[in-house]
């Protein structure tokens, strides 16, 4: 009779046994799967008691992001020609570059300040930034765009010229957002990507002891 049971409770270790090994294998195929996924369609499943647990990495689609470069360098090209154009005089050229110049950098800056103040409000409830440095941006922002549009008004050249300086350069500074939006949009997926992936890869590392430790009590 002890004989019998040392031989049911030999059986039932050696189905614990399968039981591990099936499941460090299932784990191991589930992630694997799970990255594949994530790089392909911007899908994540992580494990936590066998439950699929989609993440949703935002990505701009291909045609959104050639529609926001198209754009921005239609706007850069107009302002081109108009300034090489331009009915005026060597200085008034210059200004307006530097204008334009002024301006381009301080929505990129702007675009990043804004970003980032509302990344640190979602996490951590408060601002990185100082107030200084807020009056810096929104202060050089306002005196860009304020310097140029004056510098645009008092020139004495066509009317229909300078309207089409005005709508080229708020073009420009329209498209220099939506650009600055996109490509803080790309750089933030594939940051959560490579986090994903490196998850992944702890969680896959961390499985392995437990397969070869399987293996090695059935043997």
């Amino acid at each position: 009779m002890c004989s019998h049971a040392l031989g049911e409770l030999d059986s039932i270790h050696q189905n614990m046994v399968r039981v591990d090994r099936l499941n460090d294998r299932v784990c191991n195929t589930f992630i694997e799967c799970a990255v594949c996924t994530a790089s392909t369609t911007g899908r994540f499943s992580t494990i936590e008691g066998f439950i699929s647990m989609p993440t949703i990495i935002h990505r701009d689609s291909k045609a959104w992001q050639m529609q926001v470069w198209i754009s921005f360098l239609i706007a850069a090209f107009l302002c081109a020609v108009g300034l090489s154009f331009l009915p005026g005089t060597d200085i008034d050229r210059a200004f307006m570059f530097m204008g334009y110049l002024f301006c381009l950098s301080m929505v990129f800056v702007l675009s990043k300040y804004l970003r980032d103040a509302q990344k640190s409000a979602e996490q951590n409830d408060r601002k990185d930034d100082t107030p200084m440095f807020q009056l810096v941006v929104w202060g050089g922002f306002l005196l860009a765009m304020t310097l140029t549009g004056w510098g645009l008004v008092r020139m004495e050249i066509n009317e229909t010229y300078k309207a089409f300086l005005g709508v080229s350069w708020l073009y420009l500074i329209t498209c220099s957002f939506t650009l600055a939006k996109t490509l803080r949009d790309r750089h933030e997926a594939d940051l959560s990507e490579a986090a994903l992936a490196a998850s992944a890869r702890s969680a896959r590392a961390s499985a392995q002891p437990a397969a070869r430790n399987a293996d090695m009590n059935q043997a």
